[in-house]
């Protein structure tokens, strides 16, 4: 790799390699303060108290699932195959934002390569500022601190190739369910309030995904991992479980729209905790369709929105994309 190449780096949350990594996790995720907007010295002392809550629920249902966190594997395997589609021109580099490799250790390591120009790509969906923004906000800043230009991806709520891959996988299961609930992550009203455009992107995909259902269909979104008692985004996915049962569904099919790759939320909170509560309402068929993840469909559209990103900078033509 010479001086000058291009660097992509794959960015997703991250997740816990072990229990004992468990609160420390929490910790750095609610630290951030664009995840929980609290003044300093209040964020960090709230996150600490809250990840030793909380840790030992989390740690037991990542036992239900298994260690390592599934992110971090999926998001793995993800990088390797965008790094064989975009070939030899573009350095592709896994990492997370509040596990390692991080922001520092992973620019580090392109720079020591001899990148010069970084393309960031965060493996969210729909923008927001707790997840999207907060990626671009650590990497850029490292970039910068190294002398490495760098450029944004941005979201992909409805690219044809995240689509694809999405439609691929929900076919088979949607003739099985009467009713289809696209689910995503939920955000605090007040975030929302505020003016993140986050639940407008999830918009976006749950249409364009229930314009490829088969004729008639019934379908609605929904949004999962509520934490807490404040307001968040609606209607929830417990509500909306129990309210299409309410209406006589008994088949149904939840697919999660806001993961490119599996993750606790959807192992457990949808497969274990979610399945129950469907169980219990009198819905006798509960399916939940897979994330994107390695498709190919996903992978060629990444590449075209690196390829995009690069012409966009005006760094085509020194690599040859």
């Amino acid at each position: 790799m010479s001086s000058g190449s291009t660097g992509v780096v794959l960015i997703n949350t991250g997740g816990p390699r072990s229990e004992a990594e468990v609160a420390d996790f929490i910790r750095a995720m609610l630290s951030d303060p664009l995840v929980m907007p609290l003044p300093w010295p209040l964020r960090p002392l709230l996150a600490g108290r809250i990840a030793r809550r909380r840790a030992a629920t989390v740690a037991a249902r990542y036992r239900q699932i298994g260690f390592p966190s599934p992110v971090i594997e999926g998001t793995r395997e993800l990088s390797d195959k965008l790094s064989k589609v975009l070939g030899d021109s573009f350095e592709v580099a896994c990492a997370f934002r509040y596990c390692r490799p991080d922001a520092q250790e992973t620019v580090a390591a392109l720079a020591a390569k001899g990148i010069s120009r970084l393309i960031i790509l965060p493996a969210y969906p729909q923008r927001s500022r707790s997840t999207t923004a907060t990626a671009v906000r650590a990497f850029s800043r490292e970039a910068s601190r190294l002398g490495i230009a760098w450029r944004e991806s941005g979201s992909f709520p409805d690219q044809p190739g995240f689509i694809a891959a999405m439609s691929q996988l929900l076919d088979p299961l949607a003739d099985k369910a009467e009713h289809v609930i696209f689910c995503a992550h939920g955000l605090p009203q007040k975030t929302v309030t505020r003016g993140d455009g986050y639940p407008d992107e999830v918009r976006r995909t749950a249409e364009a995904l229930a314009a490829r259902l088969p004729s008639g269909k019934q379908y609605s979104l929904a949004f999962q991992s509520r934490v807490g008692r404040m307001q968040w985004t609606r209607p929830y996915l417990t509500d909306e479980i129990r309210r299409l049962a309410g209406e006589g569904v008994v088949r149904l099919l939840v697919v999660p729209i806001s993961f490119v790759c599996e993750n606790l939320e959807t192992l457990h909170e949808l497969d274990v905790e979610a399945a129950q509560l469907a169980d219990s309402v009198g819905i006798s068929s509960f399916l939940r369709a897979p994330v994107a993840g390695a498709h190919p469909d996903f992978v060629a559209g990444l590449r075209g929105l690196v390829i995009k990103t690069a012409r966009a900078a005006g760094w085509e033509a020194r690599h040859g994309a």
